[in-house]
């Protein structure tokens, strides 16, 4: 029989699909609330990847130096909808792409197995440290998630179904994927391998579809890949810097192999912990039993979307040798939740399944909660230890913004430095100063020359840093120079940092300035 023509899976014990999707909303909510607020709070500082967003997300740009402009442009958004950045909307960002991912997990786990058990495929999924700890942190990773479990879904539905929207929306999703991450390409390609060992590639509705979102696909990446061409490929050149290669090729894949262990550890404890107390197990009926062609068509679909993208990820770290940063990987584990239960809880008869696995998951999620919160920011702050959920981002501000006023009477609108000290700059200081990073026009290409000298600037940089290119010739140029010191921690765990400031007068009162406060 055609897979593509394969009934849906019947479904015994069911849930109705109304009152699962209630309990997944409530659970959904409770989660990005907690994980929220917790962030918002409890930290000092944010991560510099979240930094860096701040930081980018004051120009819309089609691309970046590093990244492609996605993220960034869901930044502008939201900080000109609620009056700028601030480390709570930031995590409310991270968490948000974290949920949304969620539903589309939803969406296709409903498809393949009972309402039920999919929300066991849902919750299991939120304990993977992508979506947890992890997610903390708005950057590509994070915000790759939405958008590639979104094209899984779309693929499968319009393989399955044939509709021409699944198909179109295939091509929205995979589009801005690439518009989020470089590395969303190898998830997509795990759709193409598919097509080629489950043979779709002989069937002309399959293909036309194919054809459809490749085209929708392309008109979506259109303004990025001018942007890239005009710019000499920026984002590149960056991720060729990235890619560079370890003469230890097997430590480096024995590290990431480790790593990912301990990000998919909880989630398989919680899944063990399940399966060992499911009364039914090995019972005839149960998961163990013999799957239909449907269920096997969904299964091998599983496999090739989780496998895939890993092993063209680790493929150049083991022949060559190249950099294999755990973080890259974060979307491709999307499917392991919902693979886990059509292996092991697909024909699950157990009544109490829903409560274990809620009761479960309320525990984890409050264990790594604690745990990280505990050792990333409230321990170091106890023990006097800098780390990096300590930086005194607040101080930091308020000693750049008292340094400004009594010297200049203007509002600050440009701050040249490092990406991290102005975002931290950036992150509180109203209104937002722009920051010129490292003096760089490469970097910051919505920045000239010319409006250092019409808005004026702070300068502010590390002593050491005084006299590189980048600072030297600014400090010649100021107005007013002088130092500053921050505590980062205390006693012999902690860090005092050293900072040079300059600020540059604005000619005529910054009556020519293209930035205007507010």
């Amino acid at each position: 029989m055609n897979a593509i023509e394969a009934p849906m899976p019947a479904h015994s014990l069911s849930l109705p699909a109304s009152r699962a999707g209630r309990q997944l909303f409530l659970f959904g909510l409770a989660y990005l609330v907690l994980w929220t607020v917790c962030a918002a709070l409890i930290p000092r500082a944010m991560h510099i990847d979240s930094i860096e967003q701040v930081v980018w997300s004051q120009s819309l740009q089609w691309g970046y130096y590093k990244h492609p402009p996605l993220p960034s442009a869901l930044m502008h958004v939201l900080n000109a909808a609620f009056g700028g950045p601030s480390q709570a909307l930031t995590a409310f960002a991270a968490q948000g792409c974290s949920v949304a991912a969620m539903v589309y997990v939803w969406l296709l786990a409903r498809r393949m197995v009972q309402p039920r058990v999919a929300i066991v495929a849902v919750v299991l999924t939120s304990l993977l440290s992508y979506h947890t700890i992890n997610a903390l942190t708005l950057n590509h990773n994070t915000v790759s998630l939405p958008f590639t479990a979104a094209a899984l879904y779309h693929f499968y539905r319009g393989v399955v179904s044939g509709k021409r929207t699944h198909w179109l929306a295939l091509g929205v999703a995979a589009g801005l994927a690439m518009l989020t991450k470089y590395s969303a390409a190898l998830a997509l390609s795990a759709l193409f391998v598919f097509v080629i060992t489950q043979r779709l590639w002989a069937d002309a509705r399959v293909l036309r579809g194919i054809a459809l979102s490749l085209v929708v696909f392309a008109v979506v990446l259109s303004p990025h890949v001018h942007w890239l061409v005009v710019n000499n490929f920026p984002p590149i050149h960056y991720a060729e810097h990235q890619l560079e290669s370890s003469t230890n090729r097997f430590v480096v894949l024995m590290g990431f192999l480790i790593n990912q262990a301990s990000r998919v550890s909880v989630m398989a404890l919680v899944a063990w912990l399940l399966l060992r107390r499911d009364p039914a197990r090995g019972a005839s009926g149960g998961s163990k039993g013999l799957a239909t062609e449907r269920e096997r068509f969904d299964r091998h679909y599983l496999l090739v979307t989780l496998c895939t993208p890993l092993a063209l990820a680790i493929a150049p770290a083991l022949l060559r040798g190249d950099a294999l940063d755990s973080n890259w990987v974060s979307a491709y584990f999307l499917p392991a939740g919902i693979l886990l239960v059509h292996c092991f809880f697909r024909g699950n008869r157990d009544p109490l399944l829903l409560n274990r696995t809620w009761k479960l998951a309320a525990l984890a999620h409050i264990g790594i909660l604690v745990v990280f919160f505990a050792g990333a920011a409230v321990v170091p702050e106890i023990v006097g230890r800098n780390a990096r959920f300590n930086f005194p981002s607040q101080q930091l501000a308020d000693q750049a913004a008292a340094v400004w006023r009594a010297h200049e009477s203007g509002p600050m609108r440009l701050v040249v430095s490092d990406t991290w000290t102005g975002g931290n700059l950036a992150l509180h200081l109203r209104p937002e100063p722009l920051v010129f990073m490292d003096h760089d026009t490469g970097k910051s290409r919505w920045l000239e020359e010319s409006d250092l000298s019409q808005c004026g600037a702070l300068v502010l940089t590390a002593v050491a840093n005084r006299a590189a290119p980048a600072y030297a010739p600014l400090f010649s140029q100021a107005s007013a120079s002088g130092e500053f010191s921050l505590d980062w921690g205390f006693g012999a765990r902690g860090q005092v940092m050293h900072y040079a400031w300059a600020t540059l007068s604005p000619v005529q009162d910054g009556q020519l300035c293209r930035f205007k406060p507010g």
